[in-house]
């Protein structure tokens, strides 16, 4: 007799992705912009940041230019990149714009979950809430259906 095949349904797992080296030169730029270690109006000098990142200049320079087309960086024909200074109009349109992305992302796990619970898969929807929770161990009750 043949062993008996027997389907198992996975929780939601999303494909692991390794960063490249120019995701994490951009990450380690947007984070000394955001945490101050690059403050406005500083030059971003090419030759030593990519020797202390031990990354190619044309690496650091595509990682540059997502930051410019971002607009945390700004950058000058002949002298070079500078971290951008941020009046109060711009620095709220930036909230504003982060603000959407977060409601968008919001929205788009609350229907996930929504789904999951309605197909009444209770453990699915713990487990896709689970990193929103942080340390939290404590279960999040599921809403009641619209009538």
């Amino acid at each position: 007799m043949p062993p008996r095949q027997e389907t198992v349904r996975l929780p939601l797992m999303q494909p692991i992705r390794r960063p490249s080296i120019i995701d994490q030169a951009e990450l380690e730029l947007r984070n000394a912009i955001y945490f101050g270690d690059l403050r406005p109006g500083d030059t971003i000098p090419e030759v030593q940041v990519s020797k202390q990142m031990g990354i190619s200049r044309s690496s650091l320079r595509e990682a540059c230019q997502r930051l410019v087309r971002d607009g945390l960086l700004t950058q000058i024909p002949g002298r070079g990149l500078f971290v951008t200074r941020m009046d109060a109009v711009t620095m709220s349109d930036f909230i504003d714009y982060r603000l959407g992305i977060e409601m968008q992302a919001a929205s788009i796990v609350a229907d996930r979950v929504s789904r999951m619970r309605a197909d009444g898969d209770e453990q699915a929807a713990l487990e896709l809430l689970a990193p929103l929770r942080g340390s939290s161990n404590e279960p999040v009750a599921p809403s009641k259906p619209k009538r």
